[in-house]
């Protein structure tokens, strides 16, 4: 395994490297443009020198941009961290600017993180911003989840980019399209603040799946069904996990 890399998790792929450092903008969108690869963003992980159990993990957007979370890069460092030896556990917990996601290494490549509920003071309201009609949620980034039969049929780049220059949004906005196949699956499509439309998104798939289980649409265990792949989600004492497979490029 090389010390840096290409990986993905569900269709968002990644540069990855061990402490690489600081990076500017420029550096990023320059490595992101280098790739041999369509990658949604670079990620930098680190371990504590106490503690190697526990991950410290930064990430780039595509257009050099800092995220406050991605959890398919998430899983994506755990599972990277672990084959290079930087940890010597299956269970790391990953520090992220949005606070440490508990990861598990599975069998087969399958890596899990799990979150905490997110807490909404005004319980789930739905917003109609720029005509499209959703629920605003955070979940260490924020989402607007919109639920629509035809999301196949959306010029997402062309919404994406119209909610992302909207007054509502001072930072931006993850924009999430989905629609319910049967209560244990759901289809969806996502626009990323710094990126555009990307294969999968790991905290779209969470913000999508709190959203419809809160309204009772859904079950406790489903498949969110990308079209870079499949995550699958379910929720348990307080919190909400996600797994799917990890492969490297």
């Amino acid at each position: 395994m090389k010390d840096d890399t290409y990986i993905t998790g569900a269709g968002n792929s990644f540069f990855i490297a061990y402490n690489i450092g600081a990076q500017s903008e420029i550096e990023i969108i320059r490595r992101v443009a280098d790739s041999p690869f369509d990658i949604d963003g670079v990620i930098s992980i680190s371990t504590e020198d106490d503690n190697k159990n526990i991950l410290s993990m930064d990430y780039y957007n595509a257009d050099g941009s800092r995220a406050e979370l991605c959890l398919n890069g998430v899983r994506c460092a755990a599972k990277y961290a672990y084959d290079n030896n930087y940890t010597d556990t299956k269970s790391i917990q990953v520090i992220t600017p949005s606070g440490k996601i508990l990861t598990s290494i599975k069998d087969k490549n399958i890596v899990s993180g799990t979150v905490d509920v997110p807490l909404l003071p005004n319980g789930l309201s739905n917003h109609t911003i720029q005509g499209y009609s959703g629920v605003i949620v955070n979940v260490g980034n924020p989402h607007f989840v919109i639920q629509d039969t035809y999301i196949n049929k959306i010029d997402l780049d062309e919404v994406g980019a119209e909610l992302q220059n909207s007054k509502e949004f001072d930072n931006g906005i993850n924009v999430e399209f989905c629609s319910i196949e049967t209560t244990t699956t759901v289809n969806a499509r996502v626009y990323e603040r710094g990126v555009g439309e990307t294969l999968a998104c790991g905290s779209g798939a969470i913000a999508i799946f709190y959203v419809l289980y809160s309204k009772a649409l859904i079950e406790d265990d489903i498949s969110v069904i990308y079209p870079g792949g499949v995550l699958n989600l379910k929720i348990d004492n307080n919190g909400i996990s996600i797994s799917g497979e990890i492969t490297y490029l």
